[in-house]
């Protein structure tokens, strides 16, 4: 089963929480920060989502924007 690629800015004070919040949904995403640029205050984030947890995932990210910068990133 292939995973869909999701590529997210977000504010780099955030990633730990994003990281545990995310990985509490047991097999839904697995998260990585490639290539972080030490003179910028936000920071893309990889995420690779199982294609049965789309739709869930997109909900999160939907509420988890009201509350913490996030924002569509390109690869």
């Amino acid at each position: 089963m292939n995973s869909i690629d999701h590529y997210l800015e977000v504010k780099k004070q955030d990633i730990a929480f994003l990281c545990g919040f995310l990985e509490s949904f047991e097999g839904m995403a697995a998260m990585r920060t490639p290539n972080p640029d030490r003179y910028s205050d936000t920071s893309i984030i990889h995420l690779s989502v199982s294609p049965d947890y789309q739709q869930q995932f997109a909900s999160i990210i939907d509420h988890l924007k009201k509350h913490v910068y996030i924002k569509e990133a390109e690869k």
